[in-house]
């Protein structure tokens, strides 16, 4: 929902606008993949050209480099580095990274996105003028060590893991390897990571996603080490790199009696060698969306863009079905009012995928406008919900590894209840990603309760915005362990709200960065059993709240005090929104135009 382009420049946050059309495309059961040098490939899977650790010009003198006529392909945006959709750089060695290449290449392709670790970004900014023209396009990206993270960028989904690059002198080094998807056909590269310490790595389990190729590094690629890809990775297609070329030649040689060490082995010996291999066929099904029109869709059409359902409900009930791919849910402009609550889960295998619900037209599509974004509104009676008789809720997440996206929540019209536009109420359930969506409530007329209410672990809200509703999201109850994980609201505005965000249950790691929060009541609340001291507030404006921190006891919530770490919080100054209808002396016919693309974001200079 928010874009860069609408803040001031006096606003020193970054917000990153992540293009997020999930549009599932119809594709073959090939990836082809072009060797530039060392460990950097490029990886064309259906539409997508992926670019992974191949824009460098040095390297330590043991391992290949691109040539000079490469290098100004890849710099220049010429085939077959044109029209690059990603560009991940996996850490910050000059083997693997180069400044000015990456900086010259997002220029010549203007489309690209970049993820990469903070050291990267860090390198970046030295040169700041590029740096700001490119900077909306750059995904940042660090978990902890040994955890991961996960993105959707348009069609290609990305976990980043981070995982040790080998040798005690590059310890604070931050390495990603990465898990590349789309459309079903999956691709891992290991960065420079140490498979010694695989043990300690908690993120996705590799080894039960059916991965169908695997890079790995001369570390992984040693005879006497491939029990490591076998048991962490096991992917259908192994492809060494990062080996000194004396090593790369008699890489294949020295395998070759040894078939049980590496499934389908292959290693590139000429730059800008090209092979073409053949995906998982169960994988490579084709995956589809099913779509949603309140105005010209029927419950009894198929679901297709071109004969759409009618209800949310219905497409709800299609996703759920075993016998179909379908898991996308794409929600056409228009106002669908909900009768009862929608159950967002499903009975087929999810292993590797998610279920998304989002709008058909996203805010990074052109021809958006903020009339374009799906209207949720709902009408059910409160009593859905026996134990809590007032909650009335909209979207009920019942599974795991769920996206909503893109999407509009209206409040509720009829008064004493509590209205959840989304919920989860299933604690053991995690990964759920609520992003460019819009909330937008009055307490006194149409009242959200909270934009998004869930127990458990793996809550992120990113790019959202929340107007006058009473809370933002409600982190509640804990998974059953004591405390909970991986939660955070990241890259939002916040305006009007009662309680700005409300921490139920102790956390770990919760994140709160890059926020903008002004004219709320509390900007925290949290329950007095929550002991945590471990929040923090990162690259935010809290500007013209009424209190910062409050504490709620089993009745009532007050001004309280307890520890939270600010790093680059501005505390001073105004935030004022682009609301419609504002003129002292407006136009008669002023109501006719269309709102302005920035409706709600910040109006520049106001901070």
């Amino acid at each position: 929902m928010i874009s860069e382009r609408w803040l001031s420049w006096r606003i020193k946050i970054i917000f990153i606008f992540i293009l997020l059309n999930t549009g599932i495309l119809l594709g073959n059961d090939s990836i082809s993949v072009t060797y530039i040098a060392n460990c950097g490939f490029l990886i064309e899977v259906d539409d997508q050209k992926i670019i992974i650790d191949g824009l460098f010009r040095l390297g330590h003198i043991r391992y290949s480099v691109p040539d000079p006529g490469t290098q100004k392909l890849l710099t220049s945006g010429q085939y077959p580095f044109d029209d690059i959709d990603l560009i991940l750089i996996s850490h910050v060695h000059e083997d693997h990274f180069d400044s000015k290449m990456v900086m010259d290449c997002m220029m010549n392709n203007p489309s690209a996105r970049l993820l990469c670790p903070a050291q990267v970004i860090d390198s970046l900014k030295k040169n700041r003028n590029v740096y700001n023209n490119i900077r909306s396009r750059i995904i940042g990206c660090n978990p902890d060590i040994y955890t991961s993270m996960y993105f959707q960028i348009g069609n290609t989904g990305v976990h980043a893991c981070r995982l040790p690059h080998p040798g005690e002198k590059y310890r604070e080094t931050q390495n990603l390897a990465f898990l590349i998807s789309v459309n079903g056909k999956t691709v891992f590269h290991t960065g420079d990571t140490d498979p010694f310490q695989l043990e300690k790595y908690s993120g996705i389990r590799l080894s039960e996603l059916k991965i169908d190729i695997a890079f790995l590094n001369e570390d992984f690629a040693k005879a006497e080490n491939a029990h490591f890809a076998r048991e962490f990775i096991s992917a259908t297609h192994n492809i060494a790199m990062h080996l000194p070329d004396p090593a790369a030649i008699s890489w294949l040689d020295s395998i070759k009696d040894k078939p049980d060490l590496f499934s389908n082995p292959y290693i590139f010996l000429n730059k800008m060698e090209k092979k073409v291999f053949n995906a998982s066929q169960e994988k490579a099904i084709t995956e589809q969306a099913v779509y949603v029109d309140s105005n010209t869709g029927d419950d009894n059409n198929p679901g297709t863009k071109e004969a759409p359902v009618f209800s949310i409900n219905k497409a709800a009930e299609i996703i759920r079905n075993r016998g179909n791919n379908i898991c996308c849910m794409k929600i056409n402009p228009g106002i669908y009012v909900l009768d009862h609550h929608v159950s967002v889960a499903t009975e087929k295998d999810m292993t590797g995928r998610r279920i998304v619900i989002e709008a058909s037209i996203l805010p990074d599509d052109p021809s958006w406008t903020p009339e374009k974004m799906p209207v949720i509104i709902s009408r059910a009676v409160k009593g859905e919900f026996q134990a809590s008789y007032h909650w009335v809720v909209s979207l009920l997440i019942e599974g795991s590894c769920i996206t909503i996206r893109g999407i509009k929540f209206h409040g509720y019209l009829y008064p004493n209840a509590r209205y959840f536009p989304v919920a989860r109420f299933n604690k053991k359930k995690t990964d759920l990603l609520v992003e460019q969506c819009l909330f937008v409530g009055e307490t006194n007329s149409s009242q959200i309760q909270a934009g998004v209410i869930a127990h458990g672990d793996e809550v992120r809200i990113d790019h959202c915005i929340f107007y006058k509703v009473r809370n933002t999201v409600v982190f509640f109850q804990d998974s059953g362990n004591g405390i909970k994980t991986g939660n955070g609201i990241t890259n939002s505005i916040i305006f009007g709200s009662n309680q700005a965000v409300w921490t139920s249950s102790p956390d770990k790691d919760f994140k709160f960065e890059n926020n903008i929060v002004s004219n709320c009541r509390y900007v925290w609340a949290k329950s007095y059993f929550n002991t945590s001291k471990s929040y923090s507030v990162d690259n935010c404006i809290i500007v013209n709240n009424q209190y910062f921190k409050g504490i709620a006891d089993t009745s009532r919530l007050q001004p309280g005090e307890f520890e939270i770490n600010e790093n680059n919080v501005t505390k001073e100054g105004e935030v004022t929104l682009r609301l419609f209808d504002t003129d002292d002396k407006p136009l008669l016919l002023g109501v006719d135009e269309p709102l302005p693309l920035d409706y709600l974001h910040i109006i520049p200079g106001s901070a």
